[in-house]
């Protein structure tokens, strides 16, 4: 494994997540190059993909993350009363 798979796993991750969950839907623009950027990895997103997938998925993506963070911690503390 390369030093930077784990880059590429955590974000085959994300994407995974964030598609199974329905925050990422075939409805949004982004999705096909989610898809693609999960299915094939970065290297085979062409310049217009990177540029979708920086302006559009990563901002979603950021999203996501931070929102499953907020959840564990409300489900943490729910656990505690």
């Amino acid at each position: 494994m390369g030093w930077n798979d784990h880059i590429a796993n955590e974000l085959t991750a994300s994407l995974t997540d964030a598609i199974s969950s329905g925050y990422l839907t075939s409805e949004d623009a982004g999705y096909a190059v989610a898809v693609k950027a999960r299915d094939q990895g970065m290297g085979s997103l062409t310049t217009l993909e990177q540029d979708i997938f920086e302006f559009e998925l990563r901002p979603l993506i950021e999203s996501f993350e931070q929102r499953k963070i907020e959840d564990m911690g409300r489900d943490e503390l729910e656990r505690q009363e």
